[in-house]
């Protein structure tokens, strides 16, 4: 009699038992995935939210710079004797003109790039490669520049790989006719670095090789 009572309270046990723990099994494993979803749905919201962050610090770093461009190619158009070297067409007195100007603004600002063209966009000097001129210039800003008779600043993406934020100003007579092109840049990679510091954020430059032509970057490695 006992011994059947026993078995009775044993088989009671495990019918009521037996479902309690698989409710807590279940309950654990729903609190498993819940806290993983939690934290997985923090890891992305935390990581957008850092994206967006070094995002806005690189656009302000950029606009920053592009004004900082702007306004020294408004003092550069009020140097008379450098823009009458250039109208009147004398490469190596603009070269000497330009050269200790351009020292400085690579000393200070760190400047990179400077470009004399033509009203047809054929470059007449680079300040800082002096020996290539001739070719035609048709990145964007130029061409934005040559219709809206405006400064134009952005990045642009040059054939040797290189990213370079440029700005480029139209150089008009008093009937406002495009008498040529000045232009000045700087690379965006000082600016990246700019932003890793200020983000403490590792940041790289992926650049698409389809993007960039292997002829003209082994001629440039050549050149530069």
């Amino acid at each position: 009699m006992k011994s059947k009572f026993l078995l009775q309270h044993k088989t009671l046990s495990y019918r009521i038992l037996i479902p309690i723990l698989v409710v807590l099994g279940i309950l654990l494993l729903a609190g498993i995935n819940f806290s993983r979803n939690q934290l997985e749905s923090d890891l992305t919201a935390h990581v957008a939210n850092q994206v967006n962050i070094v995002d806005r610090k690189f656009h302000s770093e950029i606009d920053k710079e592009g004004k900082k461009l702007e306004a020294v190619l408004e003092l550069l158009i009020k140097n008379r004797p450098l823009l009458n070297s250039f109208y009147q067409r004398d490469r190596d007195q603009l070269f000497a003109q330009a050269n200790s100007i351009f020292q400085e603004l690579k000393r200070q600002i760190d400047i990179t790039h400077w470009y004399f063209s033509d009203a047809e966009r054929i470059n007449f000097l680079r300040v800082h490669d002096p020996e290539r001129h001739g070719d035609r210039i048709d990145r964007q800003t130029t061409l934005t520049s040559a219709r809206s008779k405006k400064t134009s600043t952005g990045v642009e993406l040059g054939p040797l790989g290189t990213l370079t934020l440029r700005s480029v100003k139209p150089l008009l007579d008093n009937n406002g006719q495009l008498l040529g092109f000045i232009e000045v840049g700087i690379d965006v990679s000082d600016t990246l670095q700019t932003v890793n510091t200020l983000s403490q954020a590792g940041l790289f430059l992926i650049i698409e090789k389809e993007l960039v032509s292997r002829q003209n970057w082994e001629q440039g490695q050549r050149i530069f």
